[in-house]
């Protein structure tokens, strides 16, 4: 059963900026790492319902002064085993000027932050360097946000 998206697990993180490409107006970024981090990794995920529409969000579409159109659409996703990686095409100007405002502040490396929204699948504990850890597997990615500052 799919959650309501004001109880989906949101887990934010600098995100691994790969080389922009400004002809395409892409970035490749590692959106999740398979890595502990603050208690939690995310091991695995579910790529079926985000492949369907893979668009990319402005924070979640939290920020009620921003416009609600995606700024991106994601292409190449993978789940490999250093995370969820993908490339991140951004809108046109001419489609939503804000995207533009984004797309600069990625090139210019004042935006670097990267928040997946994800329906947890199974989890168990494991102990890492002496500090527990849970571990999520099978998550259903719901949607990927670029966000100012990741929590």
């Amino acid at each position: 059963m799919l959650t309501r998206a004001s109880d989906r697990v949101t887990s934010k993180r600098y995100a691994e900026l790969g080389a922009v490409d400004v002809p395409s107006r892409s970035v490749r970024v590692l959106a999740s790492t398979s890595n502990p981090v603050d208690g939690e990794a995310l091991e695995s995920w579910d790529l079926a319902r985000f492949e369907k529409n893979p668009v990319i969000l402005w924070n979640h579409n939290e920020d009620p002064a921003a416009p609600k159109l995606p700024i991106g659409r994601a292409e190449d996703i993978e789940s490999t085993p250093q995370g969820l990686s993908m490339r991140i095409v951004f809108a046109s100007s001419r489609v939503n000027p804000f995207a533009e405002q984004i797309w600069q502040g990625i090139q210019e490396k004042m935006i670097r932050g990267i928040s997946v929204g994800f329906d947890p699948g199974a989890d168990r504990t494991e102990d890492v360097e002496g500090k527990p850890v849970t571990v999520r597997s099978a998550n259903m990615l719901c949607e990927v946000s670029v966000v100012p500052v990741p929590k």
